[in-house]
């Protein structure tokens, strides 16, 4: 549950619906927005995905002498989300991201 004065709206993309599963508590809980997970710990880049803009906007404002380089942004195709298995593969940003990342 979602608990905030304000309106929220949350996108997030169809894919996911089908690509995780997990158990949801029978007990009252609450969402936090607003905070990141970490999901593998490293030395040599950082990913941060949804919203890309407005975070990688912020890092630059406001940590732009501690970048050792630029920031890279890999975004999904600018068209509609296609409801074929197959061009969904190709809409999300998977591939690209390795090429950038070699």
């Amino acid at each position: 549950m979602i608990e905030n004065p304000n309106s929220v709206i949350f996108f997030e993309h169809k894919a996911l619906y089908c690509s995780t599963s997990q158990t949801i508590p029978d007990y009252y809980y609450t969402a936090k927005i607003g905070e990141a997970e970490i999901k593998q710990s490293g030395n040599d880049l950082t990913i941060i995905t949804y919203y890309g803009a407005a975070i990688s906007e912020w890092i630059t404002e406001n940590c732009f002498e501690y970048l050792d380089a630029p920031i890279i942004r890999v975004d999904s195709l600018d068209t509609h989300v296609p409801f074929s298995r197959i061009l969904g593969k190709n809409f999300l940003q998977k591939e690209r991201v390795k090429e950038k990342l070699n």
